[in-house]
């Protein structure tokens, strides 16, 4: 990696400002990468008629094995979902067997905001989340696009999964938590008028720190934890051991092959297969083939896991799985294109991180003009580029966006107040972010103007349309009523006084939403609908849950369903 990139993960692993150096080089595969063309990966079918980035199964010559195992239950993969499978698993009983491809304190580990409902920790605040209505919002936000007994498995198991992990974190010594922020009475609704759900838990690692030094080690001592206590269970936890393929025998999945530094090695599971192997967003083929919408304003993926490379879905095909046909990511606003960089002159590693592209301040396209309203869903913008000349979009705030930033009053991770039950904000305060800003303008990140014809010059926008769509926009704060774009009155604010700052936004993705289709046992289905025997997934290799929109107002549901899926995953597999 160089060492002048920066992405929200590195930020929270200690980055300090934005041009410190990102630790990360040490895992494989991490260096972001400009995502290539549907023509320049070959995204077209092959002769079998499967897709290109699929490519043939491995072969496996058994006589070069390195090394036989026999166990109950096999998890793929060292994320969210695998630590709480492998965990499970052995509670069970079953003779378990967990493989991660990279070495120990390098896998993706467990994602420390995690969402969850009805937990002990949510009764101990008091809190008043609507259940209901939060199935409901998700369901709309998902498009439908999800199968309604497999999101149930969340909002019915998330609460013990959590309290689980909670008794998990307090016995190695540290202290679960939650995130909780309570509208005001005239700030009820958030995006599209969906209300906010306090559903965000983490683990304070360290007492008196500040969120990022709290927050820089989130994914490995959660991994730690879990790892140690799979161990203390009798669970044979492998690193540096990468899945090839998985076995399949009379109908039924027995085991996998795995590559180790000393040679292949067959892994019999009799009980099943786990693939916990994250989604395929850091795959450039299957991104290019299957998103390309995606591709075009997010070219330079840095926020996903580094290990997203899309081997377990490939696996579960090759398996006899079914890919979910509707392709979507979880995406934002995160990334800052340099003053005076062309779109087509990109280098990922000159990118700014921005803290200030996912609030809902006045947004223009790159003719000068506002598109859409500014208060959506994470991945909404990403959508409404499809429509527009360029891929990005310039967020434009002023002078006085920190005392914005407050009223906004967001749940999610660009607040940076602490939350009404006193947690701390995932990022700083505003001063940090204002230092943060400053030190983008020097670099030539963020442009900073005293008058917007300086500011049209320097982002090479048509000034007088410019100027006029600036205009109606403080006349709509102004009325308090947005008739342009009907974004709520609460998010209306102006931009009006100097210094002026603008940055040109790009997308970053933090994870693919679609996977391998499976039932509410976790257990992958085949073109007939039916379970294929010994093979489960769960996390972002699986589908049926999030759809087509992320619901970012119901903050960490993902690595929330990871949790809650990896554990269901592991005890049914045990007790098949």
């Amino acid at each position: 990696m160089s060492n002048t990139e920066l992405t929200r993960r590195s930020f929270l692993a200690g980055a300090g400002v934005i041009a410190a150096s990102v630790g990360a080089a040490s895992l494989a595969g991490c260096a972001p990468q400009k995502q290539e063309s549907l023509s320049e990966t070959g995204a077209t079918a092959a002769a079998d008629g499967s897709p290109a980035w699929l490519g043939a199964e491995p072969e496996v010559d058994e006589s070069s094995l390195a090394e036989t195992v026999d166990c109950d239950v096999l998890v793929v993969g060292a994320g969210t979902a695998g630590c709480f499978a492998v965990c499970s698993a052995a509670e069970e009983g079953a003779k378990t067997v967990l493989i991660e491809k990279y070495a120990e304190g390098n896998s993706s580990g467990i994602r420390d905001d995690i969402g969850a409902v009805g937990t002990k920790i949510q009764a101990e605040v008091n809190s008043t989340l609507d259940v209901e209505l939060l199935a409901r919002c998700f369901q709309h936000t998902s498009g439908f696009r999800q199968n309604q007994r497999v999101a149930n498995v969340w909002f019915n198991e998330s609460g013990e999964t959590y309290d689980w992990y909670t008794d998990r974190v307090t016995e190695a010594g540290f202290k679960a938590s939650i995130r909780q922020a309570k509208p005001s009475d005239d700030d009820q609704y958030t995006p599209y008028g969906i209300p906010s759900f306090d559903t965000c838990h983490y683990v304070q690692w360290k007492e008196g720190v500040t969120p990022i030094e709290n927050v820089g080690p989130m994914n490995n001592r959660g991994c730690e934890t879990l790892i140690n206590y799979a161990r203390g269970l009798g669970a044979d936890c492998r690193f540096e051991t990468t899945m090839t393929k998985l076995i399949k025998e009379d109908g039924r999945v027995v085991g996998a092959y795995a590559e180790t530094a000393e040679g292949p090695i067959r892994i019999n599971a009799a009980k099943g297969v786990i693939l916990c192997t994250g989604g395929y967003s850091m795959n450039p083929d299957m991104m290019s083939a299957l998103q390309p919408e995606i591709v075009r304003v997010a070219p330079a993926i840095k926020e996903s896991m580094p290990g997203a490379t899309g081997d377990g879905i490939k696996a579960g095909l090759w398996a006899g799985g079914v890919l979910d046909l509707a392709h979507a990511c979880s995406c934002a606003p995160e990334q800052i294109i340099p003053e005076g960089v062309a779109y087509e002159d990109i280098d990922p590693a000159t990118l700014g991180f921005s803290m200030c592209g996912m609030l809902p301040f006045l947004r223009v396209n790159t003719e000068g003009k506002r598109f859409c309203n500014e208060d959506d869903l994470f991945d909404s913008t990403s959508h409404e580029l499809a429509y527009q000349k360029d891929p990005y979009f310039i967020t434009l705030y002023d002078s006085n966006w920190a005392d914005y930033a407050q009223k906004f009053n967001v749940y999610h991770a660009y607040r940076f107040t602490p939350y009404d039950n006193g947690a701390l904000q995932l990022f700083g305060d505003t001063e940090f972010v204002q230092a943060s800003i400053d030190e983008m303008v020097e670099s030539g990140t963020v442009i900073k103007a005293d008058t917007l014809d300086e500011l049209a010059e320097r982002l090479d926008i048509p000034a007088d349309t410019f100027k006029a769509e600036v205009a109606r926009y403080n006349e709509l704060v102004a009325a308090g009523k947005d008739t342009d774009f009907y974004k709520p009155a609460f998010r209306l604010t102006p931009f009006d006084t100097p210094p002026f700052y603008a940055e040109r936004n790009l997308q970053d993705v933090y994870h693919t939403m679609d996977g391998l289709i499976i039932d509410e046992d976790m257990r992958v289905l085949d073109e007939a609908n039916e379970p294929i025997e010994g093979l489960y997934a769960a996390g972002d290799v699986s589908s049926c849950f999030l759809g087509a929109t992320y619901l970012g107002v119901a903050a960490g549901i993902a690595s929330g369903r990871s949790i809650t899926f990896g554990r269901h995953a592991g005890r049914v597999a045990a007790q098949s």
